[in-house]
């Protein structure tokens, strides 16, 4: 859903001034790195799901992959809360 919404930015800005609602230049660039790091998570999602070979062997690169993503993520944005959340 995030994706699309980044996809069709320019509707939902047109959408958003019609109900008195504007999302930023900084709140887009947000939502493109939050995707981002989210398509780490569906990647690996859809990946794993794998019916004709073993994906055990995966779990710990994959579990590495996922930290790296949201890693990168904290150090953009050093101080949100939610991030740091996801460390505890």
């Amino acid at each position: 859903m995030l994706q699309r919404a980044i996809e069709l930015k320019d509707c939902v800005q047109v959408w958003g001034l019609e109900n008195k609602y504007e999302i930023s230049e900084d709140d887009w660039t947000e939502l493109q790195d939050l995707q981002l790091c989210l398509q780490v998570f569906n990647d690996l999602s859809v990946y794993l799901q794998g019916e004709t070979y073993p994906t055990m062997w995966m779990c710990i690169a994959s579990y590495n992959l996922l930290f790296d993503a949201l890693d990168d993520l904290m150090e953009k944005y050093p101080n949100d809360r939610s991030l740091s959340l996801c460390f505890c």
